[in-house]
């Protein structure tokens, strides 16, 4: 006969509850809190960069704005702007880069630890490998990261176009690029001009980053209803009391992460949102 294996629960109104319960039980509780906590990391991930995002587009319009409402700023002003612009988009590539590699990176896919199944994992991957052979944009921006870690930051200049309509270019210089390993035909396949926009370039790369995290939300959903359900059960076994935390192991895990994750997921679609208006009312990319 298998021993019990003891969980222990705090409730909303401060009770605590030793539970007994069968091993099977008892480590697939364990397994699914695991579970809850690599989408907890992987959607506030997702979370920090298109934040980022948000604000790097918002910072890039406004600046542009200000400087063809006044083209006679004062050096220190430019450079504010400048300095403030590359230390977005060096951390939205910085942290693009971890976010793929937490995605699918050889055996340690998330979605392969959510949801335990080699075929949707494969799915994953061939739609990684399909969107940079065919998206210049997406491919280019990749490489621009270890460029961006080891050699230089990504803007260089601005431009602010001379007629009515409010144009600027945050610009990549293409023979720095050059310099470093990225290719001739890699810098090419996006733009063919001397300089290459910042702004289009991340557009393209963060488009492709939320399609990629829009196939892994959908699916690993029926993964976490299932378990959101499962654990909130453990409820019936202490007399419907509301669950606050469960302690095993000498580790925490806090119900409300399910509250947490729920909001991420509500509040990416409205940076989402936010995003695409900008990108509208400005007629950005």
């Amino acid at each position: 006969m298998e021993e019990n294996k003891t969980l222990y629960i705090i409730t909303k109104n401060n009770k605590k509850y030793e539970i007994k319960l069968e091993k099977k039980y008892y480590e697939n509780i364990i397994k699914n809190i695991e579970i809850i906590n690599y989408i907890y990391k992987f959607e506030n991930l997702y979370e920090q960069l298109i934040s980022y995002y948000l604000e790097f587009k918002s910072e890039i319009y406004s600046s542009g704005l200000k400087f063809f409402n006044q083209p006679s700023h004062h050096y220190i002003e430019i450079y504010k702007m400048k300095s403030k612009i590359n230390g977005l988009a060096f951390n939205i590539l910085n942290l693009s880069k971890l976010y793929l590699d937490t995605l699918s990176y050889k055996d340690k896919s998330i979605l392969l630890k959510i949801t335990q199944n080699e075929e949707k994992n494969i799915r994953l991957k061939n739609l990684i490998s399909k969107k940079y052979n065919e998206n210049s944009g997406y491919r280019l921006a990749y490489k621009l990261r270890n460029y961006v870690q080891h050699k230089s930051l990504p803007m260089n200049d601005f431009y602010i176009g001379e007629n009515e309509v409010v144009s600027f270019l945050f610009s990549i210089n293409k023979k720095e690029l050059l310099s470093s390993n990225i290719t001739k035909k890699t810098i090419e396949d996006f733009s063919s001009s001397e300089l290459i926009n910042l702004d289009s370039l991340l557009y393209e790369y963060i488009s492709s980053i939320s399609e990629f995290h829009k196939f892994v939300s959908e699916e690993y959903k029926v993964n976490y209803d299932k378990i959101k359900k499962d654990i909130v059960k453990l409820k019936n076994i202490i007399k419907e009391e509301e669950l606050l935390e469960i302690f095993f192991n000498e580790e925490t895990f806090s119900i409300n992460t399910f509250e947490i994750i729920d909001y991420l997921k509500k509040n990416h679609k409205e940076i989402k949102n936010k995003n695409y208006m900008i990108e509208n009312i400005f007629n950005l990319n």
